[in-house]
C-alpha cells in the first residue's frame, strides 16, 4: 500500500486500461470499483492518450472519453500518456493518483494486464485487483 498526503485514511480505487473501446469486461470492473470505492473515490485512468490511430488504437482519447463518459457520466477520467520507461510511467501514474486524491489514502489498482500486475507489486506501491 502508499500512502499520501496527511488526514483521515480513504482507500481509492484506480483503473489504468486503454479502453480502446471500452467493453462489457471493463464494465464489470468499473462497477465493482466503484461499489467498493464509491464513485467519488474511484478514478478511470485512459492509456496511451498520446497514440496515433492504428489497428491497435482505433479511438482517440477523446472518443474513449465520450464512450465512458455515455455510460458513467460522474466517473474521474484522467489521462494515462506513454512514457519512455517503465519507471517514468509508474512516476506519472502515482503523481495523477496524488493530485486526483489530495488527502491521505490507500490505493487499490485495478487493471488487467499481467505485467502492470507485476510492476505493481514489485515496486510495493499499491494494492492490486485484477478482475479480468
Amino acid at each position: 500500500m502508499h500512502e499520501f498526503g496527511s488526514g483521515p485514511i480513504f482507500d481509492v480505487g484506480v483503473y489504468i486500461g486503454r479502453f480502446n473501446p471500452i467493453h462489457k469486461g471493463h464494465q464489470r470492473t468499473i462497477e465493482q470499483m466503484m461499489f467498493n470505492h464509491t464513485i467519488n473515490h474511484s478514478l478511470l485512468m485512459i492509456g496511451s492518450p498520446n497514440v496515433n490511430l492504428s489497428l491497435r488504437n482505433l479511438f482517440t482519447y477523446k472518443e474513449r472519453r465520450d464512450f465512458i463518459k455515455a455510460i458513467y457520466p460522474n466517473i474521474r477520467i484522467a489521462p494515462l500518456p506513454d512514457q519512455t520507461s517503465d519507471e517514468d510511467w509508474f512516476s506519472s501514474l502515482i503523481d495523477i493518483i496524488e493530485i486526483s486524491f489530495p488527502f491521505y489514502h490507500n490505493v487499490n489498482i485495478y487493471c488487467g494486464d499481467i505485467k502492470d500486475l507485476e510492476h505493481f507489486n514489485y515496486h510495493d506501491k499499491a494494492t492490486v485487483k485484477n478482475y479480468r
